[in-house]
């Protein structure tokens, strides 16, 4: 871990090539995913799919 870490990194006076490939690698995979998201969701569809396993996850996932 950079012993420059700080609450907030654009506070820190020293940034390390390490926290900035880090923070390419999570853009880049934050894209990727934001990619990947369809532009409509098709509730109803959705409902129907996640009905058949009322884990909590898909439970909460419905209500968002």
């Amino acid at each position: 871990m950079c012993k420059h870490k700080v609450l907030f990194y654009s506070t820190c006076q020293n940034p390390c090539l390490h926290d900035s490939l880090f923070f390419t690698q999570v853009l880049e995979l934050s894209a990727n995913i934001y990619k990947q998201i369809p532009e409509n969701i098709d509730y109803d569809n959705t409902v129907k799919i996640l009905s058949i396993d009322p884990s909590p996850i898909n439970v909460v996932l419905l209500q968002r």
